[in-house]
């Protein structure tokens, strides 16, 4: 793992503690079957490559392992780069790679669980691509299976320890090596960086069967069954798995929780966000 943080302690796609780790890889670890199967679109790309001799092998030393989504290939791999230090504190060698004008995205939590990760990740693009590139750079859309805006150009991961110098700027004063977890926060950042809040527990981690139950007002406008099976995402704001244990809820088989939706333009409960 890149740091002995609290995200380390949690699932990579739910906020329950990890339980399991990855089969194949082992560098990464999830709460449940369910989770790995959420992430496995993402880290199947890459999970064959962490027990090759070029990821385990450092090649000299002021030396990173990196993340790169290269611009012309169809997924990302993990690379060794140089470390330098510049006014912003230290970084890989990667002026060169970028080609042009870059700027990094800060990734300090995980966007799906909000879980603080305890160091830092640079997620490093060109500033503006329109006009340098006329190709979408399939590696993200890869990692993300499609559901991340169409960048173009190279992008690169790195990661490091944050300090604070005496004028309260924070930079990051040692480089660490990205992992497998590493590369699951940053495609849940590439995931979710535009998504609205209420968009993100549709796609979000591992999904739990649940109730649909509808009002009378529904069931008698729809016509419809006042009680439904409904698989929900785990990050439903009114979705409590593990609730109180009732007899209704032994005989429907499942923990219960009854709450009132919220609503906002364009947000239908009744599909949206179920009462269950």
């Amino acid at each position: 793992m890149a740091s002995d943080s609290d995200s380390d302690k949690v699932c990579a796609t739910c906020t329950e503690k990890v339980n399991i780790p990855c089969r194949s890889c082992g560098d990464i670890r999830y709460y449940s079957w369910g989770c790995e199967m959420a992430d496995k679109p993402s880290h199947q790309l890459l999970c064959y490559t962490v027990k090759t001799p070029e990821f385990q092998r450092r090649p000299g030393e002021n030396t990173c392992r990196v993340l790169l989504f290269p611009k012309d290939g169809d997924k990302p791999t993990f690379v060794w780069m140089k470390v330098v230090d510049d006014i912003f504190g230290l970084k890989p060698d990667m002026d060169e790679l970028m080609e042009h004008t870059y700027s990094p995205q800060v990734i300090d939590e995980n966007p799906l669980t909000d879980v603080k990760l305890g160091h830092r990740i640079h997620l490093c693009h060109v500033e503006c691509f329109v006009g340098h590139y006329n190709k979408v750079n399939m590696a993200v859309m890869g990692a993300t299976n499609g559901q991340c805006k169409a960048w173009m150009g190279p992008m690169l991961a790195c990661c490091g320890k944050v300090e604070v110098d005496e004028e309260g700027n924070d930079y990051i004063g040692e480089m660490m090596d990205m992992d497998m977890t590493d590369y699951s926060h940053v495609a849940q950042h590439l995931i979710h960086d535009r998504m609205e809040f209420y968009e993100k527990w549709k796609v979000a981690g591992a999904k739990v069967q649940a109730v649909l139950a509808l009002c009378d007002g529904e069931v008698e406008a729809e016509g419809c069954q006042r009680l439904e099976t409904y698989t929900v995402s785990r990050f439903q704001i009114n979705i409590q798995v593990g609730g109180e244990i009732s007899p209704i809820s032994q005989l429907v088989g499942m923990p219960l929780k009854v709450s009132k939706a919220f609503t906002a333009p364009g947000f239908n409960p009744t599909k949206s966000s179920p009462h269950s």
